[in-house]
């Protein structure tokens, strides 16, 4: 039967990609993979799956790129942590930071904004895992969900629109750090403030950015904001 990427549908242009996910023999599973386009009606052959990760993975997408993790790999008793990437520009895969938690398959999988979130299932549902992590592009590790989002701050961001100039001010004494990434999670700007700064955006083009602000907790706050 063919799973469809629904998440990634819904960033690469509405065209959803779809991979063989199950076959009568686990050592002999496909490794196609398609993509169909809607406004044409045409199924395209894109690059093949690299690795044996075929049966109950979980997969997100961010901004323009595709991703798939965890899952059976057709081995007995074997399962995944590899992160892979899927370029569409380009028809490749690659590896990205892997999974951090217990190798597993069945996970529950989701984006938010410019984060990919990855979590419980378990081994054939023995053992079941609890745990949950969040995934950020041109990060080098993926951290617990248990470490983010620090509710006693409050951090405003404004104003939005902005022009060529947009403001910071949190609660906290700790130093945070501010990133900006554009609609495909492309990281343009990064500062470290403490209380308030501003950022010079004149060079900015009009339209929808993303923001993070972190402390050494993990997330303060994020969201979005519009340049005019």
């Amino acid at each position: 039967m063919f799973e469809v990427f629904i998440n990634i549908c819904n960033q690469l242009n509405r065209q959803p990609f779809s991979g063989q996910d199950r076959g009568m023999d686990l050592m002999g599973l496909p490794t196609d993979f398609w993509e169909y386009n809607p406004a044409t009606d045409i199924w395209t052959q894109k690059a093949n799956i690299p690795a044996l990760m075929f049966l109950d993975y979980g997969y997100f997408s961010i901004g323009n790129y595709g991703y798939i993790t965890c899952g059976e790999t057709g081995v007995a008793n074997q399962y995944s942590t590899i992160l892979w990437q899927y370029i569409p520009a380009t028809d490749q895969w690659v590896t990205k930071t892997s999974f951090p938690g217990a190798s597993r398959d069945e996970p529950a999988s989701f984006s938010i904004g410019n984060h990919g979130y990855v979590g419980w299932g378990g081994k054939n549902g023995i053992p079941q895992y609890n745990d949950f992590w969040e995934y950020t592009p041109d990060s080098s590790e993926m951290i617990s969900v248990n470490e983010i989002t620090d509710y006693n701050i409050v951090t405003t961001v404004f104003p939005s629109p902005f022009n060529n100039k947009l403001t910071i001010q949190s609660t906290t004494s700790e130093p945070c750090e501010l990133i900006l990434y554009d609609i495909s999670s492309r990281k343009l700007m990064q500062q470290t403030f403490t209380n308030t700064t501003t950022l010079n955006t004149e060079a900015l083009a009009k339209g929808m950015y993303m923001y993070e602000v972190r402390n050494k907790k993990g997330i303060v706050k994020n969201g979005k904001v519009i340049m005019e």
